[in-house]
Formats: C-alpha cells, structure tokens, sequence
C-alpha cells in the first residue's frame, strides 16, 4: 500500500509554501534556505515560469536528490472569484476519454503552463539521471498541480509523486478515476476545517482525487480516515456557530498551518523512533 513519507510532506509544504514568494532574488534566497535545511546545502538549479494570461505561477527546483514542480496557490482575489463563480462549468482536461472532465478555469491554468514552450523541457531536464519528480501546490496551486501530474505521468515518467495541500476538487468521478491509475502516489493533506478542500460546492458533479492525509485541530494525522471519523471531526465545530465556524475553516486553508502541521508530524514521528 503506497503511503505518504513524512520528511517528503514536510519538503512538499515548505516549497508549496516558497512559491508564494514574489522576485528571482528572493526565490532564489528561500531555495537556498530550504536546501541547507534538507539537502545539507546542496547545490540546486531553478527555473519559475510566470504565464501572465491565466496568472499562473510556478518554478521547477532540482538538485542531486529530487526534482519538484511547485506551483502558486490562490491570491486573495482569487479565492474570492472561486468561492463567488457560479458557473464552474466543466471541459475535457488531460485525459481523452469522454467521461473526463474538468473545471475549466483550473485546467485552463494548467494548460498555459504545460503550453509554455520550456517548460516540459526544463522538467525532462531537471531529471534526467533518473531522479524522482515530485509536484505540489497549496489550495489553486493544488488543483493545477492535480491537472499538470496527471498530464505528465502519460509522458510516462516513472514514479512521479503528487502531494497536494488544501486542494478544491478538480474534475468529475471519470477524471478521479483516471487521475488515481496515472498518479496513484498522490497524498491530499487537508487541515480540520479548510473551506477551500469543500469547493466546488456541486455534490455529484466534482470528486475529491488522491489518497486523503486528514490533519486534525490538533495536527495529528490520519492517513486514509474512515469517513465515519472524518466527517466528525470536520463538522463538529459547526456546532459552535456558524461565526466561529467561519472563521476556522478560512484559517484553516492558510499554507503555515500546512508547514507547522508536517513539521509537527516528522518531529512526531522521529520521537517515536528514538
């Protein structure tokens, strides 16, 4: 059974969370930040693309140990678009079967960034002596990363893993099917009350993809809950007003909580072990 690693989460949230930093300079800073903490002060390359007609932003990062495709997660203005668009109207998106289909803003999305004419090479090149592709990307930047693995899993990379953090649901139940034999290794980390793990709101018509990593209040984690126990968890607080319920599940969705609770996690687990 393929299970989520705890180092690699931690990794996976910090550079999700290094994706948000704006400029070359200090992109650069926050790479060479994380390298000393978790590739002892590797050397790394990194390429960030900025498609400034679907306002997607992303950056490939590669060293001797891995290669990660991190894409940017939701501007405040677009968690308002998302949380307001009543359209959420769908398309065929990377898979060409007619019972796959996607949210066409999201796929929209990652389409400009897999179109970008060095982006798929700068990829092949970050890993080319058969090292492992990882690809992430909190709340937007989830929902596109969804969509770019599974497009690159059928340029038949081996091992490609997705960890995904606060993600909405990105496409319809033959999507999520598809999606689950390209990219089985894909872990979803969502945290207690995330509003945005709820979106879009059409029961039925989009499905939540991936294995589900469930982060409670008190960032312990659960590694494919029963529903029974996750549902509990995450609606319990409604029972305390809709105010403060409100509040939690905006809190809930931001990318340092993501950092604390892996951080948390791999402490956890490196305790039991001593």
């Amino acid at each position: 059974m393929i299970e989520p690693n705890d180092r690699t989460a931690r990794q996976m949230a910090r550079l999700s969370g290094i994706a948000y930093i704006r400029g070359h300079l200090a992109l650069d800073l926050a790479l060479e930040l994380y390298c000393e903490e978790f590739h002892s002060g590797a050397e790394f390359q990194c390429r960030a693309f900025d498609i400034q007609a679907t306002h997607t932003q992303a950056f490939v990062f590669w060293c001797d140990e891995m290669a990660v495709v991190s894409i940017r997660g939701t501007e405040p203005e677009q968690l308002r678009d998302l949380l307001t668009d009543i359209r959420l109207t769908q398309e065929a998106g990377p898979f060409s079967s007619d019972h796959s289909k996607v949210h066409r803003g999201f796929w929209a999305a990652a389409s400009s960034l897999l179109n970008e004419p060095e982006f798929l090479p700068t990829c092949w090149e970050a890993t080319r002596i058969e090292k492992p592709l990882f690809v992430t990307g909190h709340s937007l930047g989830g929902a596109v990363a969804t969509l770019v693995s599974a497009s690159l899993a059928q340029e038949t990379h081996q091992g490609l893993q997705l960890y995904t953090f606060g993600s909405p649901r990105v496409g319809n139940h033959g999507f999520a099917a598809l999606a689950a034999y390209a990219t089985p290794a894909h872990f979803r980390y969502v945290h207690a009350d995330d509003i945005v793990t709820r979106l879009p709101w059409l029961i039925g018509l989009y499905r939540h993809t991936g294995i589900l990593c469930f982060i409670d209040n008190g960032m312990r984690l659960s590694v494919r809950p029963s529903m029974w126990a996750y549902y509990v968890k995450r609606y319990k607080t409604a029972l305390s007003g809709l105010i403060s319920f409100a509040c939690r599940a905006f809190r809930d969705h931001s990318i340092l909580l993501y950092i604390a609770a892996t951080a948390a996690q791999q402490e956890e687990k490196e305790n039991e072990h001593r």
